[in-house]
């Protein structure tokens, strides 16, 4: 991700002299096209994030050398030169991209697309983007919503913990150890163990349960790549004979070592993914000394055909700019969508690498390189641009994702019934009918009392999936006093005649579903129609139980791809959601005096297909599932931080629905 050192190998690297090894640029150029492709989506490259470690063992590689190189000619390492130089090379091309991203965020997106944004960005400038994503939950591998354009700093922000660190500690061995060697061999042996203690820390933390996010964002997890390449940096220096064995390790099998290694990094990109258990159990760490095996080979044996390979201009070219392609290229893959760009596909991927390529480039040539040479402070308008871009980044994270003062302003709405309203309305379901539970709660009439009894994660069907991360399981794995009937049951208790319970459910009845055993199901089969039948004869049962009228809400349309730019998928589908509806009229029909249906889907959706806006106000969250809800810090994906947006929406459900609720007519077959 760096372009500015890169390929400069310096003498105590083993080389002699200090000198350029363009096929450096190569990898890097090979390890960015790889995490391009995975944030891509481009079909074999699951495991294209090991690029990032790739880079890893670069950076440890050359910065270790220089550090190394320059104490040995001048007896010291000014940390001051260093971090002044890191920061020119690094800061400007992020500041250009944080610019862009909050502008786009701010006034492109839609509002709540990215309710954590300004924490986002905070941390990516700070360069703690890998511990902010940790505490807030974020998942790297499994996406349950729109992805932030700021995910991919995470690997930044360890980089340079490593060169606010490491500095200090070659400085302080050289300084304190003596002869040179002496020190240098002592510095080695702290790279290594440093690097096996660093995966056996991720092993113990896969072992005992720690998330991959932990596991693969942790600055402690993650070193090893980092060490292992400041380890092969040192080994010339600490090590005799070394640079002698490695060209001859090199020249060995007619030059097949280098290749060898690389296609075994490439057969681990295309077959393991990030939920892969045996990367976290040290599969890192061999991707990491296979990247130093390439990497040695092609120092110690230049001329050789994995070094030709790599000198390919195009390529050499790409690992240049590779540091902004890296940091441009998850920003440019949310801003075009198949919407923006009306293109999908093989089409869509190449726009996304052009559009990121050039964006690089321009960042590289027009204010990357020169503020590394020094040019670019000596024109006015330098200093003007880069006021601009540091007001218009801090003006923008101030205001982006900030909630309207005074948060939700409940709309009360007072429904002329027949009846006195009940006095008490239960929310059952899954996680929709938690976000519709805050706008029912925000909008209820006077003197009703709202209990949400809503079970994230969990349908209608207890079966043996879970894929989503931190929501309760409704599954077989779950003990019955976790499973809904028993959770339900408990919110209903305090219910009576006169009362309702209404319920919600989402994607869990329409997706597909795996029970104990393996079998799998959806509601297009009779099977599972008449397995579904009989669990809403028992939610019949449990929520009229204590004299309540249960209200059944239709499914309401859904677009599960809409977060992440691709077509709905099977549980979107009409005829899906048709059946479902269809067994909810069932139940009515046969408790006609107990339950009613509700057609809440056509309320959010008039045209029968999925809308995100009715009557200019937007009623559905941007994860194309769930409704707008105000509730910081709660994880389901329709929450947002606009709380303005949620009160328009509150404003408008409110009297579309209530009424239907608190007076609903004996029975709507």
């Amino acid at each position: 991700m760096r372009g500015s050192d890169v390929g400069v190998i310096p003498a105590a690297a083993g080389t002699g002299t200090d000198r350029r090894v363009a096929s450096l640029d190569g990898l890097r150029g090979v390890a960015v096209l790889a995490v391009c492709a995975f944030h891509f989506g481009v079909p074999g490259t699951a495991g294209g994030f090991l690029g990032v470690d790739v880079f890893y063992v670069l950076s440890g590689f050359l910065i270790t050398g220089l550090l190394v190189r320059e104490f040995e000619g001048t007896g010291t390492v000014r940390l001051g030169r260093f971090w002044a130089r890191r920061a020119r090379r690094l800061l400007p091309a992020l500041l250009l991209v944080l610019v862009a991203v909050t502008l786009f965020v701010r006034y492109v997106a839609l509002p709540g697309t990215y309710p954590g944004f300004r924490g986002d960005a905070l941390a990516a400038l700070l360069y703690v983007s890998n511990w902010h994503q940790i505490a807030t939950a974020t998942d790297y591998f499994v996406a349950t919503g729109p992805v932030s354009p700021l995910t991919h700093t995470w690997s930044l922000a360890i980089e340079e913990q490593f060169y606010l660190v490491w500095p200090v500690v070659v400085l302080a061995v050289l300084r304190l150890v003596r002869p040179f060697r002496r020190a240098v061999g002592g510095l080695l042996v702290l790279a290594v163990v440093g690097a096996v203690a660093s995966q056996a820390w991720m092993l113990r933390g896969s072992l005992v349960g720690w998330s991959t996010t932990r596991l693969y964002f942790g600055t402690d997890t993650h070193a090893l790549s980092v060490l292992v390449g400041a380890s092969l940096a040192l080994a010339p220096v600490a090590v005799p004979g070394w640079t002698a064995w490695c060209a001859r390790a090199a020249r060995s099998a007619r030059g097949a070592v280098g290749p060898a290694a690389l296609a075994a990094i490439a057969v681990a990109v295309a077959v393991v993914d990030g939920t892969s258990t045996a990367l976290f159990r040290g599969g890192f760490l061999v991707v990491a000394v296979l990247a130093a095996v390439v990497l040695a080979s092609l120092v110690a044996h230049p001329g050789s055909r994995l070094d030709r390979a790599l000198t390919v201009r195009p390529l050499a070219w790409l690992g240049l700019v590779s540091y902004g392609v890296y940091l441009w290229h998850l920003p440019v893959r949310v801003a075009l969508t198949p919407a923006r760009v009306h293109v999908a596909g093989v089409a869509l991927v190449a726009v996304d690498l052009a559009v990121s390529v050039g964006l690089a480039a321009l960042s590289y040539y027009a204010v990357e390189r020169p503020v590394v040479r020094g040019e670019f402070w000596r024109h006015r308008r330098a200093g003007a641009v880069a006021v601009v871009a540091v007001a218009t980044v801090v003006a923008a994270l101030t205001g982006a994702g900030t909630a309207s003062a005074g948060g939700v302003r409940p709309a009360v709405v007072h429904v002329r019934t027949g009846s006195a309203p009940p006095r008490v309305v239960v929310v059952l379901g899954d996680s929709t009918a938690l976000t519709l539970a805050t706008a029912l709660r925000a909008t209820a009439p006077s003197g009703v009392h709202l209990v949400d009894g809503s079970l994230a994660g969990c349908g209608l069907s207890i079966s043996a999936s879970a894929v989503l991360p931190r929501v309760s399981w409704c599954n077989q794995a779950t003990p019955p006093a976790g499973q809904w009937p028993a959770v339900d049951a408990r919110a209903v208790a305090g219910t009576g005649p006169g009362d309702q319970v209404v319920f919600l459910a989402g994607h869990w009845e329409t997706t597909q579903t795996v029970f104990a055993g393996g079998r799998s199901a959806n509601i297009t089969q009779a099977g599972f129609r008449r397995y579904e039948l009989g669990q809403l004869e028992t939610l019949e049962r449990v929520a009229t139980a204590h004299g309540a009228h249960l209200d059944l809400l239709t499914m309401a349309p859904s677009d599960g791809g809409l977060p992440f730019d691709l077509p709905p998928g099977p549980a979107d589908s009409a005829r899906r959601r048709e059946l479902y509806d269809g067994l909810l009229r069932q139940l009515a029909a046969r408790h006609p005096t107990q339950v009613s249906v509700v057609d809440f889907g056509r309320v959010v959706a008039p045209s029968g297909r999925f809308q995100l806006d009715v009557d200019g106000v937007q009623v559905r969250a941007v994860d194309g599932i769930h409704t707008p809800s105000f509730t910081p810090g709660n994880p389901i994906a329709g929450d947002t931080d606009d709380a303005a947006m949620a009160d328009r929406f509150y404003d408008w459900i409110g009297p579309r629905l209530w009424p239907s609720i608190v007076d609903p007519p004996p029975t709507r077959p």
